[in-house]
């Protein structure tokens, strides 16, 4: 009786994850983050909340911080934001804390886990590419209406970094201090494209920027 038991909970057990599974891959693929978010702990809008009166450090991924010596105080920072995959040259231009990701990309589930953050941000519009192993993480989707609005301020697709700063810049937080962002100049520590090769306007991402920096005196921008 007892195997019986097993058995049937066994079957139940794995037909519930097959059900759950198709309602994962038709939720990405129709792009339904009603369906989503349905399914997550939070929606990204609560965030705002939890970046209020911190000390923010967003790391872009420029190979221009690998000579740097901004480990230490990035690491100070209450809150450390990397982008994608969050390459670290070293402890000492890098450091070696990440709080949330921000990722628009694929990464190996092992890698992700070896950076302990603690919030999965997904980034990108194209909900298609979550992997549901990511589900099971804090994790929050980047609201497509507010991708289509950087889009159209910027008359371009937004490059993960820069929608990360859109967003900050209208929460309040008590400094937000940026690190490894120079628009493309010296490429990106994740791969070899050039500026000519990636779908971004980095001249209208850099005026938009300044714009910004300019407006508050709790930005800094560390290059």
């Amino acid at each position: 009786m007892k195997d019986s038991n097993y058995d049937f909970l066994s079957r139940h057990y794995s037909l519930f994850n097959m059900l759950d599974k198709v309602r994962f891959y038709k939720a990405i693929w129709s792009n339904n983050d009603e369906l989503l978010n349905a399914k997550l702990e939070d929606t990204f809008l609560t965030l705002a909340d939890a970046v209020k009166n911190k000390h923010i450090a967003v790391v872009g991924n420029a190979r221009s911080l690998c000579t740097t010596s901004y480990g230490r105080a990035i690491d100070s920072k209450d809150i450390v934001i990397r982008i994608n995959r969050a390459p670290m040259f070293s402890e000492f231009s890098h450091g070696t804390k990440t709080d949330w990701l921000a990722l628009a990309t694929t990464i190996e589930k092992r890698h992700f886990e070896s950076l302990s953050t603690k919030k999965l941000i997904w980034m990108s519009h194209k909900r298609k590419r979550l992997k549901q192993w990511m589900m099971e993480k804090p994790l929050y989707l980047f609201p497509q209406e507010l991708y289509a609005e950087i889009k159209q301020s910027i008359g371009a697709p937004p490059s993960t970094g820069l929608m990360m700063l859109y967003w900050l810049s209208k929460t309040s937080f008590a400094s937000l201090n940026i690190y490894g962002f120079d628009f493309f100049k010296s490429l990106s520590l994740t791969g070899s494209r050039t500026e000519d090769q990636v779908p971004h306007d980095f001249k209208a991402e850099q005026d938009w920027f300044n714009s910004i920096k300019n407006s508050r005196n709790n930005i800094y921008f560390y290059n």
